[in-house]
């Protein structure tokens, strides 16, 4: 199974919430990467990246993709597990298992679909991306 991202018609879903004032650091999260499964491939190569003129064409390529590896639902309404458990787990920064599968799948599927994005279209969405961050500081 594999996960791709968010496309650029749907950049608005990259907006975060600000981070909570008690927020841990990521890299003093607990990870247990021993139940992770990384068995999401992205192998379909898209030959026609998206531009400006081409929006048809490239979903025709991307949306069965994403549909046939169950994750459309990331793209239109995405079910994000709460990242603690517990008020324990977020005091002492272990991730819900649950999260971190879905942050997995989530990142994936960005990771792919920013990969089938033209030089220029790519560059607006790490703009707006840059943007839509400045404001959650």
């Amino acid at each position: 199974m594999t996960t791709p991202p968010q496309s650029p018609p749907h950049a608005a879903d990259f907006h975060t919430p600000p981070p909570h004032p008690t927020a841990i650091p990521l890299q003093s999260f607990v990870e247990d990467t021993t139940s992770l499964r990384s068995d999401f491939v992205f192998s379909l190569k898209i030959f026609e990246k998206l531009n400006e003129k081409n929006f048809l064409v490239w979903r025709q390529q991307v949306e069965p993709y994403v549909n046939a590896n169950n994750l459309d639902d990331f793209l239109t309404a995405p079910i994000i597990p709460p990242r603690f458990l517990t008020a324990q787990d977020r005091a002492t920064g272990k991730l819900n298992p649950e999260f971190r599968q879905w942050r997995l799948k989530d990142q994936m599927l960005l990771s792919w679909l920013q990969s089938t994005l033209s030089g220029e279209i790519l560059a607006l969405l790490v703009l707006r991306m840059g943007m839509n961050f400045g404001t959650n500081l």
